[in-house]
């Protein structure tokens, strides 16, 4: 039963060791008679995080430690726009809400408006607020000007880490390297977009006594950092990927090219990594950024 519960929905194998699953197992045996529906488990996950939310604003409230509103946009199954509000403080992370937008606005206006409620209820709910961080995005970066104009008791902080990927994507788009990206693009399309290229690189890899064929990775260019897993991944597979993909523009050049534009960039993967740490600091994202200056 646990096997097939598992395989079937696949679920990850380290909830076997997880308190909350343990706890489910042996309130399920001690109450063999409850029955729980898809709705009633809704309402439970609903009241049980109304409830946790409570604690930590109240916890938070008592406790006068700063809070750092951080928010986050993206774009969710139904292409509504999503934000999502989070408390930091002392090093931990607090979800604290979301909003869709339905309306499909997403003007300074529309932004400017929802953050003056949340910072307003914030505050009266007792929070310490004392700073606010967005992305580097245009229209964040806009309304978060005018925010801290409202509301001067805000420091506006700019993502360290998105920093870092609009550095990368000034480097992908330099002179430099902007031919090399092109032609990385073109190379993982050909995987992408052609079956018989993925099922070839499989079959060659087993044929070398490959335990696990490994598959080529495709960047999110979003997230400029995903290239740079994407081209080591293609470096680590370049024995197999010059036998499938024969066109001209990948000769010696082109991966002296690749080489030469991953060992430019990899330093910018590994600070981000610290930067992204729990433990980081504004002291760490000073000591990275000159460190990545330097390189």
């Amino acid at each position: 039963a646990y096997s097939r519960a598992f395989a079937k929905n696949s679920l990850s194998h380290s909830l076997i060791e997880n308190k909350y699953f343990l706890d489910l197992i042996r309130t399920v045996k001690e109450n063999p008679d409850t029955v729980i529906s898809k709705r009633k488990l809704k309402e439970y996950i609903i009241s049980d995080g109304n409830k946790l939310k409570n604690d930590i604003i109240s916890n938070l409230k008592f406790s006068k430690q700063p809070v750092t509103l951080a928010v986050d946009g993206w774009t969710n199954v139904r292409s509504n726009k999503v934000i999502n509000f989070m408390l930091i403080s002392n090093g931990n992370i607090y979800y604290y809400d979301s909003i869709e937008n339905i309306e499909k606005v997403n003007n300074k206006d529309y932004l400017l408006k929802l953050f003056t409620e949340k910072i307003n209820k914030m505050l009266n709910e007792g929070l310490n607020l004392i700073a606010i961080t967005t992305d580097n995005e245009i229209l964040m970066k806009s309304t978060c000007n005018d925010l801290v104009k409202n509301f001067p008791i805000l420091f506006n902080i700019p993502c360290s880490a998105h920093l870092i990927q609009l550095c990368l994507k000034s480097i992908c788009n330099s002179n430099k390297f902007k031919q090399t990206i092109e032609n990385i693009i073109i190379l993982l399309n050909d995987f992408k977009n052609k079956k018989q290229n993925r099922l070839i690189l499989y079959n060659l890899q087993l044929e070398d006594k490959v335990k696990i064929p490994l598959k080529i990775i495709y960047p999110t260019m979003v997230r400029w950092s995903s290239i740079i897993i994407s081209i080591e991944r293609i470096i680590k597979l370049k024995q197999y990927v010059t036998k499938i993909i024969n066109i001209e523009i990948f000769n010696n050049a082109f991966w002296e090219q690749v080489n030469l534009f991953y060992n430019s960039i990899i330093e910018i993967k590994n600070y981000t990594n610290i930067i992204q740490n729990d433990n980081s600091s504004l002291y760490t994202v000073a000591d990275c950024f000159n460190k990545m200056l330097a390189f």
